[in-house]
């Protein structure tokens, strides 16, 4: 009996208690995975979400810094647009490609500042992928390439249109590579002022031939406008009118620089995009769903400074400090509470070329 005894199995109850306590700690064991691999994922997210915002924002800081180097202080006149507006584009696209009206937006005044203020003239992202439903920002800065040394020599030949340039043989730019390409941004500069241009060409034939024809994207080239173009840069005789010769000129890049977002071309996940010049838009990061900007300004006139402005386009060359904020999304929504993760970072940055006043003049 005692044998018999000592040798039963489980009884059925002791059986499912043993199940129900594995089944208990199974499932225990399952929802802590679960919950840990919700916050692995949220946590994957949101770096990602903070590196896309930061690597925008850091880009955006580093242009803005230079902003002003190199060019004059008081700006560089823009062309009367041919069209009967005073007024001229001032982002299009690249050379190559074909972009609407919609994309494209004026400046002030007929100058290339600085900075140029675009409060609101952005487009807008869709608040169904974490969008406000207001238009974004842009930005347009300016600063000189100091790398590109074509500015050591006068230039050996101007058209009177103004549509071709020659440089010193001693500095080629038609180089595979190096030196100008098609899109670049020049400025010429002689003792009658400074005109900006878009290369739109290179000659075949030679390696220091710049062309600059009509209907450039940021519409810089006007041959017919009656200032603010190179023509404009001649002698005059003495009725006052261009006498098809110029004093000695010089010629330099200037990098045009936009920041925008691009909410059409991918609407689920809006870019954030930076413009070069007449090169084509390169996106940055992805998921940026706002982008703003305000200013600080001082004018020395009235000793009068104001901060965090939006609408200084009228006062964009007593612009000191600029104020970037940029809005990222996580690229998907998170495991744990089955939401969107979003994060705003901002900057400011004080450009030792934005605003100069000389208190001892």
């Amino acid at each position: 009996m005692q044998t018999i005894q000592s040798s039963r199995g489980f009884s059925l109850v002791e059986a499912l208690v043993a199940l129900a306590a594995g089944l208990l700690v199974t499932g225990g064991a399952v929802v802590l995975m679960n919950s840990a691999m919700g916050v692995s994922d949220m946590v994957g997210q949101r770096a990602e979400m903070q590196q896309n915002a930061r690597v925008g924002l850091n880009l955006i800081a580093s242009d803005l810094s230079q902003a002003g180097t190199g060019v004059p202080s008081g700006g560089i006149a823009l062309p009367t647009n041919e069209k009967g507006n005073d007024r001229s584009t001032v982002r299009g696209c690249g050379l190559d490609e074909t972009c609407g009206s919609e994309r494209d937006w004026i400046y002030e005044g007929q100058m290339l500042f600085s900075v140029t203020p675009g409060e609101g003239l952005g487009q807008t992202v869709d608040p169904e992928v974490g969008g406000t439903g207001q238009p974004t920002d842009i930005v347009t800065l300016i600063y000189r390439d100091r790398a590109l040394r074509i500015d050591e020599h006068p230039l050996v030949r101007i058209t009177t249109s103004g549509s071709e340039i020659d440089v010193d043989l001693r500095t080629p730019v038609n180089v595979p590579g190096e030196g100008v390409t098609r899109g670049d941004v020049l400025v010429l500069s002689n003792a009658n002022g400074n005109a900006a241009a878009v290369v739109t060409n290179l000659a075949a034939d030679t390696h220091n031939r710049v062309i600059f024809s009509a209907s450039d994207p940021l519409d810089f080239n006007q041959p017919s406008a009656s200032h603010g173009n190179i023509a404009a840069l001649q002698n005059r005789d003495d009725k006052g009118k261009p006498d098809g010769t110029y004093p000695p000129t010089r010629a330099y890049r200037i990098f045009v620089v936009t920041y925008f977002i691009d909410a059409e071309t991918y609407p689920e996940r809006p870019r954030l995009m930076r413009q070069v010049g007449g090169h084509p838009a390169e996106p940055l990061a992805e998921y940026v769903t706002d982008l703003q900007f305000t200013y600080d300004i001082f004018d020395p006139e009235n000793s009068a400074a104001s901060a965090g402005l939006t609408d200084v386009i009228d006062q964009a060359a007593l612009i000191q400090k600029v104020n970037a904020s940029l809005t990222a999304r996580s690229p998907g929504t998170a495991k744990v509470d089955k939401r969107d993760q979003y994060v705003t970072l901002t900057t400011s940055v004080s450009g030792r070329n934005l605003s100069f006043n000389d208190r001892y003049k």
